[in-house]
Order: structure tokens, then C-alpha cells, then sequence
């Protein structure tokens, strides 16, 4: 794959891992963490996809997805069990996404290059 159809690739990627992710944060907050798990689960598979547009945050991206479906099983017994959701679940969810974010900006600039490393070389 050439390098402007493995940008495009990734851009399509980024913009629908940002939109996903906006979506989970909205389910969590408004306590349906049935359809919070559904879209974290999306949310991993899509993420994977990232590790393989750029090579070099191949490892973070595959954290970031195992870590996705670990919120998958942990949304789902929130959803089975009302109450089971915590305060330092939600802190720690909030954290993880403040993480994800900038892990996210940092490859979805307008200059990245695939395989760069993230930027433009």
C-alpha cells in the first residue's frame, strides 16, 4: 500500500476510533453500560487497526485494544449488576480515557505519516 492510501486509511481509522470513543464516554456517563460494552468492544477491533497503519505504535495500540476489552467485561457486569460500577471505576475509566486521547492526537495530526513513527519525516 502506497503511502496517501495508508493515510487516508488511517484517517478513516482515527476519525472513527474519535467518534467511538465519544460515543462509549456517552453511554458510561449515562449509566446504559450495556451499550457502553458494544461500543468499547467496536472501539478494540477498530483500534487494532491502528497498530497495523503505523508500525511503530503497534505495541501501544494493542495495549490500548486489550485494555478496551477488559471495559467490555467490566461494562457488561455493571450492565447485569446496577451499583457494581464504582467510583474508582469511573475514575479509572476517565483516566484511560485521558490516556487513549492523547495517544490518539498524538498520531492524528494532518502531517502524520504512516510508518514514521507518527510524524512527517
Amino acid at each position: 500500500m502506497d503511502v496517501e492510501n495508508k493515510r487516508r486509511f488511517a484517517s478513516f481509522v482515527l476519525q472513527q476510533a474519535r467518534g467511538m470513543a465519544k460515543e462509549a464516554r456517552v453511554y458510561c456517563d449515562s449509566r446504559n453500560y450495556q451499550l457502553a460494552a458494544v461500543k468499547v468492544r467496536d472501539l478494540a477491533e477498530t483500534v487494532a487497526q491502528i497498530g497495523t497503519t503505523f508500525d511503530h505504535y503497534l505495541p501501544r495500540w494493542k495495549e490500548f485494544a486489550d485494555e478496551l476489552r477488559a471495559w467490555d467485561d467490566t461494562f457488561l457486569r455493571a450492565a447485569k449488576e446496577p451499583g457494581k460500577f464504582s467510583r474508582t471505576s469511573e475514575r479509572k475509566w476517565l483516566d484511560f480515557q485521558r490516556e487513549f486521547h492523547s495517544e490518539l492526537d498524538a498520531v492524528a495530526g494532518p502531517f502524520v505519516v504512516p510508518d514514521s513513527g507518527g510524524t512527517d519525516k
